[in-house]
């Protein structure tokens, strides 16, 4: 995983926070009988704990982050139970901040949400329920666009 920023190299002083946990989702396998088709149905999507990177490693632009992610696990049908299989999505959530030292100033945060935006809610500790929520970056926040293989 890859947080990429220019921050660091503008702003010296500001600190990259990351955190980062595993979305847990269960399906069951539908299937229609009359075409034969099936299709995933969601049953349960869970937030796990908060998981630690196995290694970091600062870049020129960000950092890289190398974490572990459980296979897909594959539960087979039996006489009264569809097949179920459960996936595991890594959710990320960053921001950087800039300690104000002994002052008695509030710690500065960025991103800093919008002026006309209202932001409820402790800024330092994030919600990994829903994206887009002020003062943190996550996954879907200028997602990389290119193919990559994994």
């Amino acid at each position: 995983m890859v947080v990429q920023s220019n921050l660091p190299g503008l702003a010296p002083g500001w600190n990259q926070v990351a955190q980062f946990r595993l979305q847990v989702v269960t399906e069951r396998k539908h299937e229609f009988r009359k075409d034969g088709c099936s299709d995933w149905m969601k049953e349960d999507i869970v937030i796990g704990n908060p998981i630690e990177p196995l290694f970091e490693r600062a870049t020129t632009d960000g950092k890289e982050f190398y974490l572990q992610v459980p296979e897909q696990e594959i539960q087979p049908s039996s006489l009264w139970r569809p097949e179920r299989r459960t996936t595991h999505h890594l959710k990320v959530r960053v921001q950087w901040r800039k300690d104000p030292g002994n002052s008695v100033m509030l710690p500065r945060i960025l991103p800093a949400p919008a002026p006309t935006e209202t932001a409820n809610g402790n800024p330092l500790v994030p919600d990994f329920e829903r994206t887009d929520q002020p003062y943190w970056v996550d996954e879907t926040t200028h997602r990389n666009k290119e193919v990559t293989n994994g």
